[in-house]
């Protein structure tokens, strides 16, 4: 969404009216430049992507929409409108493959279903006519819905688990980017959240009147092992975490005491966190320590280009780094 120059991105829940406790489906929705049928069809197959090894933004294989979606459930639709047409779709159902029913009759291949002309489902539309005002642009003009279905992988499965939670996760993933595009879930803005805890305006930076010390940041050249040009500059922030930071303020002066909101993010980053292109990927532990709980009260980022994947060992689904050793020396 953010590379098809979205604006405004929506996270919305949907339910089966069973319960309204529990999501049974999961809709993206943005109001970027759109995609024509074909680029539809083609977004939903792994590997379908129109960025074939671009670096200049997140994508680069094809695989983060699929794999994103089978990640939380076993349905997945794609409705996308571009200016002059309707909306077009393309569902994938991984019970329907397995049930032989995308199999072309002539060749016995799994075919990917055509573009259909079709109206967005009715809850979305009332999410959206609900919200219009929070869209820049007009979705009967141009944009893209995804939405994921038959749930069953979701980590969090109570919507307000679930929105509490994806309003922190995306705050952070997403951090340098949300002064840009507006993110929001159920309607509610996604506020960036630094975790060095050193960035004014950000979420949790001003709790309380303990701050965050902000370290002297680093800018490593990476050179190539045989021009020795510069092909890459990893940027490096750091941070150090006074002893009451995550600790309620009645309870500062205790030796110990209740833990205040950012205990969570202080203990979900615990270790070395890696950045692609400004996106959060990965949080890893160096490999000259075995990190310990007060560890937590250290912040490193570490921000490289994409030039430099290989020496991250990023994977198609690029949620997950290996840090080489020669990037461990340097």
């Amino acid at each position: 969404a953010i590379q098809a120059e979205a604006q405004n991105v929506h996270i919305t829940l949907g339910f089966d009216g069973k319960s309204d406790a529990k999501p049974s489906s999961l809709a993206i929705i943005d109001d970027g430049h759109g995609m024509d049928p074909e680029m539809i069809r083609l977004a939903v197959i792994w590997g379908g992507t129109h960025r074939e090894n671009n670096r200049s933004g997140f994508g680069r294989y094809g695989y983060g929409l699929p794999s994103a979606c089978v990640s939380q459930g076993r349905r997945f639709s794609v409705y996308s409108i571009v200016d002059g047409l309707q909306w077009h779709r393309v569902t994938i159902d991984l019970d329907d493959i397995a049930d032989g029913r995308y199999l072309d009759a002539g060749t016995g291949r799994i075919v990917v279903p055509t573009p259909e002309p079709t109206a967005l489902p009715k809850w979305i539309e009332d999410y959206i006519g609900q919200h219009d005002n929070l869209f820049t642009r007009s979705l009967q003009e141009h944009g893209t819905v995804v939405l994921i279905e038959k749930l069953d992988r979701l980590t969090w499965k109570t919507k307000d688990n679930l929105e509490r939670q994806l309003l922190q996760h995306v705050g952070v993933t997403y951090r340098n980017f949300l002064r840009s595009v507006n993110v929001r879930v159920q309607g509610q803005l996604v506020e960036p959240i630094d975790p060095l805890f050193i960035t004014p305006g950000c979420r949790f930076y001003d709790l309380d009147g303990d701050r965050a010390e902000p370290l002297p940041p680093l800018n490593i050249e990476v050179k190539d092992t045989e021009t020795k040009k510069v092909v890459g500059i990893i940027k490096v922030r750091y941070s150090y975490l006074p002893p009451t930071f995550a600790r309620l303020k009645d309870d500062k002066p205790n030796e110990q005491g209740r833990q205040n909101a950012r205990f969570a993010i202080m203990k979900e980053h615990n270790g070395i966190i890696i950045l692609r292109n400004g996106r959060q990927i990965d949080v890893v532990s160096p490999e000259w320590t075995t990190l310990q709980n007060n560890d937590r009260y250290w912040k490193v980022e570490v921000d490289f280009p994409a030039v430099l994947d290989e020496e991250f060992s990023i994977t198609t689904s690029k949620q997950q780094v290996r840090v080489s050793e020669r990037i461990w020396t340097i």
